[in-house]
């Protein structure tokens, strides 16, 4: 791991938008499925990343989180609710999630044994990161409590 993934990991945060991302949860989070609100579909596939990595250790990564973290890096970058340095954050926890995805669906892809694996590349499983940003969706909810369209993806299955 380079020591500006260890600095990121080394970030801590309190989540300051919690009513509005349960409010999203509750209302148009679908048990099963995309929703079709982009606010409620960002924080999906946010907490669809977490999940993999803090249940399942990335041992499912595959094209599919990558597009999660692309689409979310592009969405929330392209708001005006942010700051250039928070938009730079961002892309940059996203860019570490598709590291460590990578990296782990590289080691369990190969079957490689665990000597001379670096276990903290293989996934990022603090809450810290993973909560900057449903923050920032939830800032957006709050800031545009509109629903914002969204129409789901007709390949997607996760």
């Amino acid at each position: 791991m380079t020591e500006q993934d260890r600095q990121l990991r080394a970030l801590r945060h309190t989540p300051q938008y919690d009513p509005e991302c349960s409010f999203l949860w509750k209302t148009c989070v679908p048990d099963a499925g995309q929703s079709t609100v982009l606010q409620a579909e960002l924080l999906r596939r946010i907490e669809k990343l977490r999940w993999e990595a803090q249940e399942n250790g990335n041992r499912n990564w595959d094209e599919q989180f990558d597009f999660f973290c692309d689409f979310v890096q592009v969405c929330l970058c392209r708001l005006p609710y942010y700051s250039e340095e928070e938009k730079q954050l961002y892309t940059r926890i996203l860019a570490h999630f598709q590291d460590c995805g990578r990296y782990a669906a590289t080691w369990y892809d190969n079957d490689c044994p665990l000597d001379g694996w670096d276990v903290e590349r293989v996934a990022c499983v603090e809450d810290d990161l993973y909560d900057v940003l449903t923050d920032a969706v939830g800032r957006f909810q709050k800031l545009h409590p509109e629903p914002v369209p969204f129409e789901p993806d007709p390949d997607l299955y996760r």
